[in-house]
């Protein structure tokens, strides 16, 4: 967990290759390059899920406004 935290570290606020984290950490170039390609499936996952839920919400409010708007006549 600690070699991932790292990588994912130094490729976003340092932005070093995959050889230069590879050689930092201790791990192939190939292990570290996984370690991100994971994380950013995880991340565009997570954020689709959130958008989807989102715009879910805001349909089932419009809906609910829609329906006690023709209530009320």
């Amino acid at each position: 967990m600690k070699q991932i935290k790292e990588v994912l570290k130094l490729k976003y606020k340092m932005d070093f290759s995959f050889r230069r984290i590879a050689k930092s950490v201790g791990i192939s170039a190939s292990t570290a390059l996984d370690y991100f390609k994971r994380f950013e499936i995880i991340l565009m996952s997570l954020v689709e899920f959130i958008l989807f839920r989102f715009h879910y919400c805001i349909y089932v409010l419009n809906w609910r406004n829609y329906i006690s708007f023709y209530k009320t006549f």
